[in-house]
Order: C-alpha cells, then structure tokens, then sequence
C-alpha cells in the first residue's frame, strides 16, 4: 500500500472514532456528506461555499438533453441540443450560473453535490 493511501486510511479511522461510526468507509463519507448538507442548509453556511465546476461544464446524456451540471440531472428540466446550439444552451442556463454564483443555491445543491468547496 502507498504512503498517500495509508495516511488516508489512518484519517478515516480518525474520523471514523470522532463521528462514532460503526460500519464501513462508505458510512463515513455519507456521514461527511450529511454533516455538511446540514451546514448548507443554514444560508449562512451557505455563503462559505463555492462551485468550482458552474464555469466549466455542462452534462450532456446520451437523449441528446443538456445539463448545467451531473446534480441538476432529474432536478431541472434539460434542454434538448437537438433544437439548440451549445452557444445557446450555454446562454439559457445563465440564471442558473448567476444564483450560483450569487450563492443562491439549489436545494439539490445543498443536498446532493460534493463538489461544493469551501472557500
């Protein structure tokens, strides 16, 4: 095993004993993920975070609907790129990006993303 590997398996074991966590590692990260959705559903908390992902991409599945990103997948409603352009998918989704940015988010945001980054 790496030493990377077994520094974090030793700050998973850590955590594991802090946040009283019985079963496996997956249990860990969920209760990670839980503990900060609760953070971010105090709009306070909220405005600590930041997406480093709204500038940089856009889901596109297989039906051809398009995304602002993989959370808002089944929470908003996609846009076919069939009847668009990426230009203009882009532009559609800038209210999305502006609440974003303006740390309005999503409850899907607060609940579901675990890429959200502190600042």
């Amino acid at each position: 095993m790496n030493p990377d590997t077994e520094k974090l398996i030793t700050v998973l074991k850590q955590i594991k004993k802090t946040i009283h966590i019985e079963n496996n590692f997956v249990d860990i990260l969920n209760e990670l993920q839980s503990k900060k959705s609760l953070l971010l559903k105090n709009s306070a908390a909220s405005h600590n975070y930041y997406c480093p992902i709204i500038y940089n991409e856009l889901e596109i599945l297989a039906d051809g609907n398009v995304y602002p990103c993989c959370i808002s997948l089944g929470n908003i409603p996609g846009i076919s790129i069939k009847k668009y352009t990426i230009v203009e998918i882009w532009n559609m989704y800038h209210n999305f990006r502006k609440n974003i940015i303006k740390k309005n988010f999503y409850p899907f945001c607060k609940t579901s993303c675990t890429l959200l980054q502190k600042e």
